[in-house]
């Protein structure tokens, strides 16, 4: 069996699955079943797409790119103004991104700097969501709890011209 059919296989036993069958048998599975609780479902049909994706590339996965690691000259890092404001990372990863324009490299994804800082120790991982450490805050970070009607509570991290 090639490795595409391999893939065939489990994308139809998952979206089986998904659809509250079971792949083996091809009976539907109890209404107490682990496969129908609502976050199972949504995550095997999410998987099975996944697949489906892969396998209409014709068993590709990933898409491999031919342009090297975001970086920035010299005179480009020269060339940088900092903010004269807190900022959210995604505004930071937007100016390193305009800075490297020229340099046809990858974008700096805004992940990749709330990693780093996670790494360095400025941030940690509480419940899921990243929150300044003591020296992340002696830094220039700054964890703040908001609301929203919408979403309820909520927490953002703004950097400082200095961090």
């Amino acid at each position: 069996m090639t490795e595409l059919e391999k893939m065939k296989r489990a994308e139809m036993y998952i979206r089986k699955m998904a659809e509250g069958v079971n792949p083996l048998t091809d009976e539907g599975v109890s209404e107490n079943d682990l496969v129908n609780n609502i976050r199972i479902t949504r995550c095997l049909y999410y998987v099975s797409d996944i697949l489906r994706q892969v396998i209409n590339k014709g068993g590709v996965i990933g898409k491999k790119s031919g342009r090297s690691q975001f970086y920035l000259t010299g005179e480009q890092r020269e060339g940088l103004v900092p903010f004269e404001r807190h900022v959210f990372v995604r505004e930071i990863a937007e100016k390193l991104n305009e800075a490297a324009a020229e340099n046809d490299c990858k974008k700096l994804v805004p992940q990749w700097i709330t990693e780093y800082f996670v790494s360095m120790g400025l941030l940690e991982v509480v419940g899921g969501k990243k929150t300044a450490t003591e020296a992340g805050e002696e830094f220039g970070i700054k964890s703040e709890i908001k609301y929203s009607p919408r979403i309820g509570e909520y927490r953002v991290n703004s950097y400082s011209p200095d961090a």
